[in-house]
């Protein structure tokens, strides 16, 4: 008999946001919804870490590759760690590989 999945094991990229906002609230940053998938599509489905000039190919798309290297998730421009809000003016499209390479630096 297989395991049931938990919700977030389900819903991974819901999960993630809603660890980020609760995150952002301890932290005293202003929190607003953030929908992940209309994050995705306003940035054309493609990492923006790529896209300014991090040295990788600026043609891979998120979700292309297998691997969870390549795996979509949301980067804080401004990091949640230095105050920056959690709202969609401040998280753009990015590979969780990139997006962990780029650490806490701000934009």
């Amino acid at each position: 008999m297989a395991k049931e999945l938990s919700w977030a094991q389900k819903n991974p990229q819901r999960a993630r946001e809603l660890q980020q906002r609760d995150q952002a609230r301890h932290l005293g940053a202003r929190v607003e919804p953030v929908d992940v998938f209309t994050i995705w599509e306003r940035d054309n489905k493609e990492c923006q870490i790529h896209l300014d000039g991090y040295g990788h190919d600026k043609m891979i798309r998120i979700y292309e590759d297998e691997g969870t290297r390549w795996q979509f998730v949301l980067d804080h421009m401004y990091p949640l760690a230095d105050g920056g809000p959690h709202e969609p003016e401040n998280v753009q499209a990015a590979h969780d590989f990139c997006n962990q390479r780029r650490g806490d630096a701000p934009w």
